[in-house]
């Protein structure tokens, strides 16, 4: 059962102020949050460090306090409102990542956080061998001391132990690139993503080595399979932002923002919140219908011949979520053409795009990812080899 309280487990700390530092605007704010957030008084919390965010946009601790919030809370959650809380989580990291007073301490913070927050559904990186095992380990002391021809080789081991231990062979490139030597690291991230083609890190290494070397083209590549791997993947979507951005071609994002706001109460039952006030009900609707069918609150039966109840064979949570997507645009197309007007809501309006382009398909692998859309979406990547990059070209969005 889902507990909506932070007094389980968050245990937040008040945010330290270096001596001589000047006090940010947003410090109160954000101590008053986590003292609120401590008490278990999420809202109230969450509402402060919104309010800390405006007082200092360039502070990223609000929102570094909001992103831990959320991905405690998709820890405890049901299947949707896990997946809505590591979005939300997702937001925040992000934003650590670009804020402007964003110090190293701060981005490493964020990618790590961006890292893990789907890590449970990103192949493992241990191995099983013991003897595997133990080498890594060795590596690992080995690089922290910088002696990386040991570490290199320690490595190494591991990999010949275990020829499936693809983060021995991502972190044999990692020695060499510590010694700035690109192009031998750039063969072993190769390696590594050839060992395990799901394992994202691995692309975003070897898009790494690519770029040292120059070779921008190739780095984008490497970006793109790192997408195919695992769409969810945060982290990933931010570096091709970047690296796009870099060469003249930034990325809009998408972004996931209903006027339809799940919850959930303290014993677990699911609730819509809606605006009290709209001046779209059509498109208000449509999320009524998408967010309810996601949150398994619909369910689907068809009327036969015999005028009797059977349910609609869809066989697959991606067959679920095309459905009710497609039902949900139908419907608001018709509206469209009844009113003469194209929808209000940016993302319907965009997703409407979508649907008459024939692209709801990718558009919903990649920029609404679920892991329980993989089995479709391995499916479609091998009936549509070159249909991600095709997709990213035409819309250059991302979520």
């Amino acid at each position: 059962m889902f507990v909506l309280a932070l007094c389980l487990a968050l245990g937040l700390a008040q945010p330290p102020t270096l001596p001589m530092a000047p006090v940010r605007p947003s410090a109160k704010l954000c101590a008053e949050a986590v003292d609120l957030l401590n008490k278990g008084k999420l809202n109230e919390g969450l509402q402060k460090l919104e309010e800390a965010t405006k007082a200092d946009p360039e502070d990223p601790q609000p929102h570094d306090i909001t992103a831990q919030v959320y991905q405690h809370l998709a820890k405890n959650a049901t299947p949707y409102a896990a997946d809505y809380y590591r979005e939300k989580a997702g937001d925040e990291a992000e934003l650590i990542r670009l804020a402007k007073g964003s110090d190293s301490n701060s981005r490493v913070r964020a990618q790590v956080m961006l890292e893990s927050i789907h890590q449970d559904e990103f192949p493992r990186e241990d191995s099983g061998v013991p003897g595997a095992v133990k080498a890594f380990k060795e590596a690992e002391q080995w690089f922290h001391q910088k002696q990386f021809d040991k570490a290199r080789e320690a490595y190494k081991q591991a990999l010949e132990l275990d020829p499936h231990f693809a983060v021995a062979a991502l972190y044999v490139g990692d020695c060499y690139h510590a010694e700035s030597k690109p192009a031998e690291a750039a063969l072993w991230f190769r390696k590594a993503t050839e060992i395990r083609p799901d394992y994202p890190k691995a692309w975003r290494y070897l898009s790494d080595g690519l770029l040292a070397l120059g070779k921008r083209k190739e780095a984008e590549s490497a970006l793109l399979g790192g997408i195919a791997a695992h769409p969810g993947n945060r982290l990933t979507w931010l570096n091709l932002m970047l690296l796009r951005a870099e060469g003249d071609k930034p990325m809009s994002k998408l972004g996931f923002c209903s006027p339809v706001i799940p919850s959930w109460d303290e014993k677990g039952q699911q609730a819509l919140t809606l605006p009290e006030k709209t001046d779209d009900p059509e498109g208000q609707a449509i999320w009524v219908l998408l967010v309810s069918s996601a949150m398994d609150r619909i369910s689907i039966e068809v009327n036969d011949d015999q005028n009797s109840h059977t349910e609609l064979p869809l066989q697959t949570r991606f067959q679920k979520e095309f459905f009710f997507w497609s039902l949900g645009l139908e419907r608001l197309e018709a509206i469209c053409k009844e009113k003469k007007q194209e929808p209000k809501d940016r993302i319907l309006r965009q997703f409407l795009v979508f649907k008459r382009d024939g692209q709801l398909e990718p558009a919903l692998f990649l920029l609404r990812y679920k892991e329980a859309f993989r089995p479709d979406f391995e499916a479609w990547k091998k009936k549509n080899p070159a249909g991600i990059t095709a997709f990213l070209d035409r819309y250059n969005l991302r979520p």
